[in-house]
């Protein structure tokens, strides 16, 4: 055998459109084998291959409506959902403040460094 494949009836993973009619239809997207078969399996595309025609049924004017929670509902709502929060000790609230105002403190020093040395820099280059 000459080819790769060894005679095996070698497939494309990706589909080639030569155009001999130059306004005919085509596939709405190219996919290759595995993504075709994602796409059967969750009944987007036929056994052809076709893309199924997506029908969203229009919400009936009819239709019940969810009924609006009463503003009491909703505060006992949450703040029973607060009360699952792992809050922070105070110790952990002050400990990692302090890191992020050290942080925030090397940060500025750093950009305001940069920021003089560039500006000296671009001042000198003008000035010469």
């Amino acid at each position: 055998p000459v080819s790769k494949t060894g005679g095996c009836g070698f497939e494309s993973l990706l589909p080639c459109f030569s155009d001999p009619v130059p306004n005919a239809p085509r596939p709405a997207m190219a996919m290759n084998r595995e993504h075709k078969r994602l796409l059967q399996r969750q009944g987007q595309l036929d056994a052809e291959g076709n893309q199924k025609a997506e029908r969203r049924k229009a919400p009936s004017p009819t239709a019940p409506k969810e009924p609006r929670t009463k503003p009491r509902q909703f505060v006992r709502e949450v703040n029973a959902e607060l009360r699952k929060v792992a809050w922070p000790s105070r110790r952990e609230t002050i400990s990692l403040s302090g890191i992020v105002l050290v942080f925030l403190i090397v940060m500025t020093a750093i950009i305001a460094f940069f920021d003089f040395s560039f500006s000296e820099a671009v001042l000198w280059i003008i000035n010469q």
